[in-house]
């Protein structure tokens, strides 16, 4: 049940993932379909389907028939799927793309020239209690702020040829009407 329950979980995240990639209603909704369905067919057991079709057989007759009880509800299926369903969430989405994509980089230099990371010595500029109140960082963060901005500014005055002359020329910046 444990083992079902990570695997259930797993592909609802999947299925999650998956249609927020998507941009149209149906890419979404076969994003969702695909892997939700793959986990009905397999027999995996979520908690949040459980907590509706466990009790409505129960309603139906599975007590009578079956002898299915609320204590083998909650201690025989609920609780074994959820730590499942824990598990699944926690280490397969969340624990393993961190581990995989967030966390080596956290590791490496910084591309920016900033210090690594996990220098003892430095606080990441935040002027907190670690190392320097932002040590060299600061001045390596502002240069790197304005040669973005010189690039951003150099894509839109080539983008606006006619706008920028004029403003080179002197034309107002706010409340004149920009140059024909």
């Amino acid at each position: 049940m444990f083992v079902k329950g990570i695997g259930a979980n797993w592909l609802v995240n999947v299925a999650i993932y998956m249609q927020l990639t998507s941009r149209s209603a149906g890419g979404k909704i076969a994003a969702l379909w695909l892997p939700i369905t793959t986990f009905v067919a397999l027999g995996l057991e979520h908690a949040v389907a459980n907590m509706f079709l466990i009790p409505f057989g129960m309603l139906v007759g599975a007590t009578e028939l079956h002898g299915v009880g609320v204590y083998d509800l909650l201690a025989g299926n609920m609780l074994p799927c959820v730590l499942g369903n824990f598990v699944g969430a926690t280490v397969f989405m969340s624990f393993l793309p961190w581990y995989t994509d967030w966390y080596p980089n956290v590791r490496a230099r910084r591309s920016d020239g900033g210090p690594p990371a996990d220098d003892p010595n430095h606080d990441g500029g935040t002027g907190g209690n670690g190392g320097t109140a932002g040590g060299d960082y600061q001045p390596r963060r502002q240069a790197r702020q304005e040669r973005e901005a010189s690039q951003a500014s150099k894509l839109w005055h080539g983008k606006y040829p006619r706008y920028s002359e004029a403003l080179r020329a002197g034309a107002p910046r706010n409340g004149g009407t920009p140059p024909e």
